[in-house]
């Protein structure tokens, strides 16, 4: 979007013409996420794990990741993931807030 804004202020396209790209961008990326499926695999010693309020940490030594016919190998990282619903009860009493 940069790029646009970019040349729509050194009047290269007109605001109509910067706003017509983003909008084929955005349409673009959409169909094209909907048909492209990609998978990763990955295996690895978990040294340490926790849970707490819907937020997973992993620190995971010997990591091999398969990704698109490529093999990575990675010493040690840690993986970070929280829950999509925050509505949802992340198997923890809350206090309730007074």
């Amino acid at each position: 979007m940069d790029l646009i804004e970019d040349k729509i202020k050194n009047n290269l396209i007109t605001e109509e013409q910067g706003r017509y790209i983003a909008a084929k961008y955005d349409d673009f990326v959409e169909r094209f996420l909907k048909i492209n499926h990609t998978s990763i695999n990955f295996s690895g010693k978990i040294l340490t794990y926790n849970f707490v309020e819907g937020v997973w940490k992993f620190v995971v030594s010997n990591l091999d990741v398969s990704h698109n016919n490529r093999m990575y190998k990675i010493p040690l990282v840690t993986i970070v993931a929280m829950e999509s619903d925050t509505d949802k009860d992340s198997g923890r009493k809350k206090r309730k807030l007074k």
